[in-house]
């Protein structure tokens, strides 16, 4: 035998060797890579962790997703609930405007007239939402007319107390046209007492004596009565200024 073919049978001895050790899947078979060579290539190792990670991510977005709907549903349930209470809440009082309906015009004139507006105040106030009181209380001022509303022309009640004590004392003053005229004559502005508060009560004094005056039924002119106690009352409102004060207004 020739070197040639020496070669070629050695060749062909290794190739058939080598098929023998590889196995070959028939046709149809999924190739598997042996337990030996996954350990061996990290690559196996790394996929399968990721394809965990992602597992894990998925749930969590999927958790998140229902937390979030259930706390959108319990924001719902609580709205609607607070709204129906207030609902409820607010069908137990009247409007500030169905309460200030009730509460008739006064004008300070009687002891009658007085007691049937303040009771219906009083009503009113317990109908009405509290929160609503401060309101309820400026517009009670608005059915005030005549001498009731005169104390409150610069100065606005703040409680419904404050306002039925300065009604009270409008109502229930008695003081004879002699005891005005002395307050007259001695009228001046006090310590500490400002432009706008001195007027009130210069004001309030000229009412006073008209009404003092009208009460006697001895007034035939009740305009001569006006510009008579207006003269009166003007005089003794500029007397009682200071001296420094009327000379300040006299130059404005």
């Amino acid at each position: 035998m020739s070197d040639i073919d020496q070669n070629e049978t050695s060749s062909s001895e290794n190739l058939i060797d080598l098929e023998s050790s590889v196995s070959v899947p028939s046709s149809g078979e999924l190739y598997e890579p042996s337990g030996e060579f996954d350990s061996d290539d990290s690559r196996y190792s790394n996929i399968s962790q990721s394809e965990h990670v992602l597992d894990r991510t998925n749930n969590s977005i999927g958790i998140t997703d229902s937390v979030l709907e259930d706390a959108r549903n319990l924001f719902k349930l609580t709205l609607n609930q607070n709204q129906a209470v207030k609902k409820i809440i607010m069908s137990k009082f009247m409007t500030t405007h169905q309460a200030l309906n009730l509460i008739p015009l006064f004008n300070g004139e009687n002891a009658d007239d007085s007691f049937a507006f303040h009771n219906a105040c009083e009503y009113a106030l317990q109908s009405i939402d509290p929160a609503e009181k401060e309101n309820l209380i400026r517009g009670i001022t608005t059915r005030l007319i005549g001498k009731a509303i005169r104390p409150f022309r610069h100065k606005k009640p703040t409680t419904y107390k404050e306002l039925k004590e300065t009604l009270d004392l409008t109502v229930n003053k008695k003081q004879t046209l002699t005891h005005l005229h002395s307050k007259l004559s001695t009228f001046k502005i006090a310590s500490g007492e400002s432009i706008q508060q001195y007027s009130d009560r210069a004001e309030q004094l000229y009412y006073d004596i008209i009404e003092a005056s009208m009460a006697t039924n001895e007034i035939s002119n009740t305009d001569d009565l006006s510009k008579i106690t207006e003269r009166q009352v003007l005089s003794a409102y500029t007397e009682g200024l200071p001296h420094d004060t009327i000379y300040a207004l006299y130059n404005q």
